[in-house]
């Protein structure tokens, strides 16, 4: 017997198929959404950062003993 018949034929074998297009499909938007949000958190923290106000860091000591 072939093995085509074993397994259903065309029409088993094109929804065999298609249910598996399906998953991987599923998988890979799952995957989008993830880096999407993993983006979105970064360009969140970076703002943030920018936004803060800056402080300026001034030592009175420039290194020579000045005594």
């Amino acid at each position: 017997m072939p093995e085509s018949k074993k397994r259903g034929g065309k029409k088993a074998h094109n929804k065999r198929v298609k249910a598996r297009n399906e998953k991987m499909k599923g998988k890979i938007w799952e995957f989008e959404m993830l880096k999407r949000k993993i983006y979105e958190e970064a360009k969140h923290r970076y703002l943030d950062e920018q936004n803060k106000p800056t402080e300026l860091k001034i030592k009175t000591d420039d290194g020579y003993n000045n005594s």
